[in-house]
């Protein structure tokens, strides 16, 4: 059995999958906005840019960083349409292309608050 909980933007809670550890349980999970289809198929090129991080050592390089590239605009300006984003400035962009076929997930993580803060914008 897995460890997995599915996230249900209409209600905001977290259910267990079937056939998981957890099937049967629920809970509100609150503080998680999921905004479906908010970048294009176009925009989710695997592209990586920001400030270089060592997250062990917890040091951040911002030497040639002059921010995120000009094709990003039109995405930070439609998280601003958003109440829960509209004061939400990005310090980094990283869109990855997930995919199961290729053995790609994302393992179960606590993200750095040292460097990000409480909120994350994560388009995947």
């Amino acid at each position: 059995k897995t460890h997995r909980f599915i996230y249900y933007a209409d209600t905001g809670w977290a259910v267990g999958a079937e056939e998981s550890d957890f099937e049967g349980w629920a809970f509100p999970f609150p503080g998680v906005t999921l905004i479906e289809d908010f970048v294009t198929p176009a925009e989710e090129a695997e592209m990586d840019y920001g400030p270089k991080v060592n997250f062990r050592k917890q040091k951040l390089k911002t030497a040639g960083f002059r921010g995120l590239p000009s094709f990003s605009r039109e995405v930070v300006q439609r998280m601003g349409l958003y109440p829960v984003l509209e004061d939400f400035r990005p310090v980094e962009q990283c869109n990855l292309d997930y995919c199961p076929e290729r053995g790609s997930a994302i393992d179960p993580h606590l993200d750095d608050s040292w460097l990000w803060g409480e909120r994350l914008g994560r388009p995947t």
